[in-house]
Order: C-alpha cells, then structure tokens, then sequence
C-alpha cells in the first residue's frame, strides 16, 4: 500500500512539476513578448486558481492512468495518456480560450498554444506512464 502511494504522489508531481517549468518557461520567457502582444492574460494573474487547476487535473490524470494498468506497458500506457490527455488539453487550454478570450490575434494564440499543449502532454505521458509501470506493476 504504502508504494501504491508513493506512485500516485510522484505521478501527481510527474504531471504539475513539468507543466509548471514548461508553462513559465514557455509562456514568460521564450514566448513573452508573442504572449504579451496577443493580450489574452490579465495583469495580475490570480495564481491560485491556475496551481489549483493543474493540481485537480493531475489527481484525475493519476486516477485515470491507474484504471489502464491492468497488462499494459510502459510505451502502450505513455501513447493510451498522450491520446487521451493531448485532445482533451488542446479542447479546453486552446480552443476554449481561443473561442471566448479577447485577444488580438487567435490565429497567432492557437500557433503559440497547440505545440505548447502537445509538448508537455507528451512529457507527462511519459513520465506518469514511468511512475505506474517502471520496476513492476504496484500492488495493494
């Protein structure tokens, strides 16, 4: 049980910690003036809420990953999370937004957002995968 835990906690961490060091480093230092000029953030971004939101989605993306164990290996469950998690990011971070947000320029926030969203869910896929099928499956 207790090694149960400790892979949900580091698949938890496997999807907030890279989305973090990607998102800043995408957003506000490699892409900050393209981000700026697109004028989709508000200036005092309200930290909580973003934090928050990455932290409810990677409990369900650890919840969901733990349901696809059963006989599944680490390359099949990487590609079974990318192609669930990189529509379902592109629907909500990119499309949404894009569809209601007031920016300058959707064109050029889909251009930045889509390689941003695909990137990342890939990484996450691939580490949370490693959390649940590296060194054998967890048992209860």
């Amino acid at each position: 049980m207790k090694n149960l835990w400790r892979r949900h906690s580091l698949a938890v961490l496997s999807f907030v910690v890279p989305f973090l060091i990607t998102g800043f480093g995408w957003k506000f230092w490699l892409f900050k003036e393209e981000y700026l000029s697109l004028q989709t953030y508000r200036e005092d971004i309200y930290v909580p809420f973003a934090f928050g939101s990455l932290v409810v989605q990677a409990i369900f993306w650890t919840y969901l990953t733990y349901l696809y164990l059963e006989k599944t290996s680490f390359m099949g469950l990487s590609i079974r999370i990318y192609a669930l998690s990189a529509p379902l990011g592109l629907s909500y971070a990119v499309f949404t937004i894009g569809a209601k947000h007031v920016m300058s320029s959707v064109s050029g926030f889909a251009t930045l957002e889509v390689p941003f969203i695909l990137i990342t869910h890939l990484s996450i896929s691939i580490l949370i995968s490693a959390c649940y099928t590296l060194r054998g499956k967890p048992s209860l």
